[in-house]
């Protein structure tokens, strides 16, 4: 090969891997964008899990100083006060973690930590929409090989969904009773996490299209459309698959497998 061809080679290598960086810095930002706008949506609950502790140290403080002799009273009620801090400070830990910007570091990780954090952030949305939570954990799950934050978006933003869902059906029958259910499990290869809802569902000739960028089938809180593309592309990243189905009585059943460690 000659130095010509050779440079030119090089010169294309140079220009083919500035285009991969470039790539995976969209694609971080977009990821970063949609975690955002998932934020906007919770912030109303973040602020109602932050405000009740913040009322409760109050209470304390005002029946402190009306009987500070009381010192067996007291004692309980900076009990109560420390309770109430440690949960602002869980509640703030979570919301910082979740809103940093990370590189994908791949660690090794519970699944069933992440789904508990995630519905930490959302029992706000969750208790507001009369939703019954249920959970099936299987026991013991394996540790999997993933980025935490990217993995927690994903299932913030498909309980967001299932909530969306829910919210639409509670807009034709007032007194319709939401359920949305989570289920864990593993097989030799994966770890199973579904997420399954009563809600609105979509018809069968959508869903073919649904991880398709700027695809959206809400009427309540529409966003980007970008949601389920990225939570697509996250679990590609981790070699694993996602798949959303209907269910048989209504509503949508979306079904991740991640490898076991």
């Amino acid at each position: 090969m000659s130095k010509c061809t050779t440079g030119k080679f090089n010169e294309m290598l140079l220009r083919l891997k500035q285009t991969y960086a470039d790539l995976n810095e969209a694609q971080s930002s977009l990821i970063q964008s949609e975690k955002m706008a998932s934020l906007g949506t919770l912030s109303a609950g973040l602020a109602h899990e932050i405000n009740n502790p913040i009322a409760g140290i109050k209470n304390c403080m005002r029946r402190i100083v009306d009987n500070p002799d009381n010192l067996k009273q007291n004692i309980v009620y900076l009990e109560m006060m420390e309770e109430a801090v440690l949960k602002i400070e869980k509640v703030i830990s979570n919301l910082l973690n979740f809103t940093r910007k990370p590189k994908i570091e791949i660690a090794e990780v519970r699944i069933k930590d992440i789904i508990e954090n995630v519905l930490m952030l959302s029992v706000f949305q969750l208790e507001k929409s009369r939703i019954t939570l249920i959970k099936k954990y299987d026991d013991p799950i394996p540790f999997i090989m993933a980025s935490a934050n990217n993995i927690e978006q994903v299932i913030l933003n498909l309980l967001l969904n299932s909530i969306d869902a829910v919210n639409e059906k509670q807009e034709i029958s007032s007194d319709f009773a939401g359920e949305i259910c989570f289920r864990l499990s593993c097989n030799k290869q994966f770890v199973v996490f579904e997420i399954s809802d009563n809600g609105i569902g979509i018809s069968e000739d959508k869903l073919s299209a649904i991880f398709d960028p700027f695809f959206t089938f809400k009427k309540i809180r529409q966003g980007t459309g970008l949601g389920l593309s990225v939570c697509y592309n996250i679990i590609q990243q981790h070699q694993g698959k996602i798949a959303a189905n209907l269910n048989p009585t209504g509503g949508m059943k979306f079904t991740v497998s991640l490898p076991i460690k």
